[in-house]
C-alpha cells in the first residue's frame, strides 16, 4: 500500500473547482462521466497498479509520478477540460494558443497555490503536464488516455487490479467516490 499523499497544503477551493469541472462536456449524455477530482484520483490509482509493471522496463520515481497525477489536470482550473477530440479538430494556431494559455494557467496557479507538494515543485510538475517532457509525465499521461472503467481496462499482471482502489475507497469509507458518476452535465 502506498503512502497517502496529503493534499492538504491546498486551500480547501482547489478540490472545490476540481469537483465543479465536469469531464467530457462535449458530450450531451455520457456514463461515467466524472470531475476533475475523481479523475485525478482515478489516474492515481491506475498508476499505482501499473507502477509495478512498468518498474520492470524503466526507471522513474513513482513519488513524483505519484503526486504529478493528482495535479495533472490543475490547469484545467483555468482553462476548462479540452477533451482530445476538440485538441484533434484544432488548427496548428488553435493549438499553440491553448499551449500559450496552459502555460499562463501554471504561472497563475503557482501565484496561488503551494511552492511544494510531497516534496516537489509545485511549478515543475504543472510544466511537466503542459510538456509531457520527462517519464513520469508520460507515464502518467498514459494512464490519463486510458479508459478509467474496470470492464475497459484489462492489466495483464498478477495484480487484482481494482484492489488498490477499493482498498482506499472502501477503507476509508468513501463508496460515494466509486459510485460518483454522472450520466448528464448539471444544469
Amino acid at each position: 500500500m502506498y503512502k497517502e499523499i496529503d493534499l492538504s497544503v491546498f486551500p480547501p477551493e482547489r478540490k472545490e473547482k476540481l469537483e465543479s469541472i465536469y469531464r467530457y462536456h462535449y458530450f450531451d449524455t455520457l456514463f461515467y462521466r466524472s470531475n476533475l477530482w475523481m479523475h485525478s484520483h482515478r489516474v492515481l490509482w491506475l498508476l499505482e497498479e501499473l507502477a509495478p509493471v512498468a518498474q520492470k522496463y524503466v526507471t522513474f520515481d513513482l513519488e513524483m509520478a505519484r503526486t504529478y497525477a493528482l495535479v495533472h489536470d490543475d490547469a484545467e482550473m483555468v482553462t476548462g477540460d479540452i477533451q482530445a477530440i476538440e485538441k484533434a479538430r484544432m488548427t496548428k494556431q488553435e493549438s499553440e494558443e491553448l499551449e500559450k494559455k496552459e502555460l499562463e494557467a501554471v504561472e497563475a496557479l503557482v501565484k496561488d497555490y503551494p511552492k511544494e507538494i510531497n516534496g516537489y515543485s509545485y511549478k515543475g510538475l504543472l510544466d511537466h503536464a503542459a510538456k509531457k517532457d520527462c517519464i513520469e509525465a508520460k507515464l502518467v499521461s498514459y494512464v490519463d488516455n486510458q479508459p478509467h472503467t474496470k470492464e475497459s481496462v484489462v492489466l495483464n499482471t498478477d495484480f487484482p487490479f481494482y484492489k488498490t482502489w477499493k482498498d482506499i475507497v472502501i477503507g476509508k469509507g468513501k463508496i460515494d467516490w466509486l459510485i460518483d458518476q454522472k450520466e448528464f452535465l448539471p444544469a
